[in-house]
């Protein structure tokens, strides 16, 4: 009876991460009841299902947050109090035993799969977002973002949703380790697809993404094959060949708009250049100027600078690993980067050994995908986010714990 059951829970958590995956920060009122439900479910009915050293990690982090929420609130007038202890505190101990149950008992192929079918469903709602925005305008889409907005013009393309921060990490990962879809033609479909979105997407992050996950399947290829690297030097001169054809092409009317097909390049490569673009320069300038006010020892949780980026939350910048740095101080920021160090350290020990494989090397491509774009998005401050630091740290444990049972 406790296959039936175990079973019964991956499938229970396998069609909730279709919400914060496909639909992330919506449905606000069900989600956040849905997961604090699922994870408080799995944390006391799944004995002995967060081993030691997971809680270890846990626990220094949630030492960290505690002390600086409490000295914010201090600080502060105590307003993000409730968001704060939720997204630092409760969410990522959910979070950590809701990765802790599926990868116990569902294979990582299977988990992988079911990432890159939620990718393909949230690039769907991409394609449904420029279409309804279009015809029948961004009222009836409030329901899925508080402002609906959408660039179509000379200018290039874009859309304000959520769902790119999912995809950073499935197309970051996919990028990386491609092979894990055996099937040439839907592995062909699937980066025609995630090309695609991030191209129209208007979001740098979510382009940069397949670029580092290209990188990293590079690094993971046999330097001494010279047939891979040929193939490598044709792609790279067919890349230049396109970006040269579009640039002469310079416009191309799509639907009666002028569409400036290279300045999506242009502007991505001008933002990262730049550092995420003016705003964010001018918010680094604030932030390191509070890290040396506070002499390197944190100003504590829901503090701000005085520059105002959200008037809702006015201490949130999207500088993420910067703000973190100026909140919690030097010794809290080192403290919260242990998880991360654990990742790169297992990743690493699996090369070293012989014994990577495509489906470490999707799960590291999606995690340095997300740790990229969190420099300059605070996607993580979400919980409906988090899952993508959480799982490769639970992935990895366990990965590197069946390394030494091998040894």
């Amino acid at each position: 009876m406790k296959i039936p059951i175990l079973n019964f829970n991956a499938l229970v958590v396998g069609l909730y991460l279709f919400f914060p995956i496909v639909f992330p920060n919506s449905f606000r009122g069900y989600s956040v009841s849905l997961f604090v439900a699922l994870g408080l479910y799995f944390l006391f009915l799944s004995d002995g299902i967060l081993n030691k050293t997971l809680l270890s990690i846990y626990y220094s982090g949630l030492i960290v947050s505690f002390f600086y929420i409490f000295v914010g609130s201090i600080r502060g007038e105590g307003l993000a109090f409730e968001s704060l202890v939720f997204v630092y505190m409760i969410a990522p101990l959910l979070w950590l035993t809701i990765w802790s149950k599926l990868l116990l008992t569902v294979s990582i192929e299977k988990i992988l799969i079911l990432l890159l079918i939620y990718g393909f469903f949230g690039s769907v709602t991409v394609v449904l977002f420029f279409y309804f925005f279009n015809i029948f305008g961004g009222d009836t889409l409030t329901w899925l973002i508080a402002e609906p907005n959408v660039q179509f013009n000379e200018d290039g393309i874009g859309a304000t949703m959520h769902v790119y921060g999912s995809l950073i990490f499935i197309a970051g990962g996919f990028f990386a380790a491609p092979n894990i879809v055996l099937n040439k033609s839907v592995r062909f479909i699937l980066f025609a697809i995630f090309f695609s979105v991030a191209l129209v997407s208007g979001r740098s992050a979510l382009v940069l993404s397949l670029f580092s996950g290209f990188f990293i399947n590079l690094l993971n290829q046999n330097k001494y094959n010279f047939l891979k690297w040929l193939k490598i030097f044709y792609l790279a001169t067919a890349l230049i060949l396109i970006l040269l054809i579009i640039y002469n092409l310079n416009e191309i009317d799509i639907k009666g708009f002028g569409v400036n097909i290279f300045s999506i390049f242009a502007d991505f490569f001008i933002k990262v250049f730049q550092g995420g673009g003016d705003e964010r320069v001018l918010q680094s300038k604030y932030l390191v100027d509070g890290i040396l006010d506070t002499y390197f020892l944190g100003a504590g949780h829901g503090i701000g600078v005085p520059y105002v980026r959200n008037d809702i939350n006015p201490w949130r910048y999207e500088l993420l690993w910067l703000a973190t740095f100026y909140r919690v101080g030097l010794i809290g920021f080192l403290i919260y980067s242990i998880p991360f160090y654990y990742i790169y350290k297992s990743y690493r020990c699996l090369g070293l050994a012989n014994v990577r494989n495509g489906s470490d090397i999707f799960v590291y491509g999606g995690f340095v995908a997300i740790l990229i774009a969190s420099a300059t998005n605070p996607y993580l401050e979400s919980f409906d986010f988090q899952w993508m630091v959480v799982f490769p740290g639970v992935y990895f444990y366990y990965r590197f714990k069946s390394l030494h049972n091998i040894k």
